[in-house]
């Protein structure tokens, strides 16, 4: 009986570590899989010019009769892809029917509000966000354009931050500081409906953020021993210190280096940042903060504003050099002097005072 026992538990422990074994690759699995699907999205796609046009849906259309019709029509790309996104977030209702004023610039969401009837008025507005744009900058600019109060849009990012990290994977394990979604409203041009929400601007931002940043960010970013957040605060960076494009990848390799150093970094964007103001003062740089990268070691304690992918990418293949100076040179070209010596900084400095 006691054998019986012994070999009952042996069989039911083997038992258990082959479905824990299961259960883990099926997770890496479908993770993989995950990421396969975006990638197919993507490679699947392709960017419209922007146009508007009317399209007659009939009443009682499924969702692969409209997504023919807006292929046909030329408002979206890929049917498929239309009919994935919806398939993906459970939507399987016929369509009320009627002629809809659509945009290629919309995405799956704003499509089906308008064709849902969800939407009174369609507004052919555009929003563009350029690229370095700090979250006040995006909160004034959608003031100017009357979309919104500027608060609103900056308590928004704000109260709903927890809902925020929930969804997306790049939020969850960012540390407490004013602004959490700095650095994650992609800069882009975007179609804005009528009278929108807070939720629903922060959200295609979010999204634009979360295509871009692809799986193969991600494992560049652990073979440099880099989270996410750190790409984008040296993203933020570049962006603002390094204007130039053919010179990003040199102007972050400065960045890494002196983080391996382990020398402040010195970069007056970061103190801008705090002080909101572009002419720095001799007390400015005394300022007592975590975005003050003249007195405390290592990165600010946040992006300083929203970058461009190619800062991203800038960022996760810095040019290879020994550089740890950067002398701005030129101020029409954006051109600086990269050296690793501290005598030829100094002398370049003495050379280019005048720049700025």
């Amino acid at each position: 009986m006691l054998r019986q026992w012994i070999h009952f538990g042996i069989s039911a422990l083997v038992s258990v570590c082959i479905f824990l074994v299961g259960l883990a690759l099926v997770r890496q699995f479908t993770a993989k899989a995950y990421e396969q699907g975006k990638q197919m999205g993507r490679d699947i796609t392709t960017e419209l010019p922007a146009a508007s046009k009317e399209v007659t849906i009939v009443e009682g259309a499924s969702v692969g009769d409209v997504a023919k019709t807006l292929q046909e029509d030329g408002i979206i790309s890929s049917a498929l892809f239309f009919q994935l996104e919806n398939m993906l977030k459970g939507n399987s209702k016929p369509y009320p029917g009627g002629t809809y004023t659509l945009s290629t610039n919309m995405d799956v969401h704003d499509i089906n509000q308008i064709l849902y009837g969800n939407s009174n008025a369609v507004s052919d507005k555009t929003l563009t966000i350029p690229e370095g744009y700090t979250l006040q900058n995006i909160a004034e600019r959608l003031e100017s354009l009357e979309l919104m109060p500027a608060n609103d849009f900056a308590a928004a990012c704000k109260d709903g931050f927890a809902g925020y990290q929930s969804k997306y994977s790049f939020l969850k394990d960012l540390p407490e500081r004013q602004n959490p979604l700095e650095g994650y409203l992609f800069p882009n041009t975007y179609f804005v409906l009528q009278n929108p929400t807070p939720d629903q601007i922060i959200t295609k931002m979010l999204d634009q953020f979360e295509n871009i940043y692809t799986a193969e960010y991600k494992a560049r970013a652990d073979e440099l021993s880099l989270t996410t957040d750190q790409v984008v605060t040296l993203a933020s960076i570049v962006e603002k210190e390094f204007t130039n494009a053919d010179e990003r990848p040199k102007g972050a390799r400065v960045l890494l280096n002196r983080l391996e150093a382990d020398m402040c970094l010195e970069m007056p964007s970061t103190l801008r940042y705090v002080v909101q103001k572009q002419t720095l003062s001799a007390s400015d740089y005394k300022t007592d903060s975590p975005y003050n990268t003249y007195v405390h070691k290592g990165l600010p304690a946040g992006p300083i504003c929203n970058p461009s992918e190619d800062c991203i990418k800038a960022v996760l293949y810095a040019e290879e050099g020994d550089w740890l100076y950067a002398v701005l040179k030129d101020s029409e070209t954006q051109t600086f002097v990269f050296t690793a010596d501290k005598a030829e900084y100094k002398a370049a400095k003495e050379t280019y005072k005048d720049v700025k």
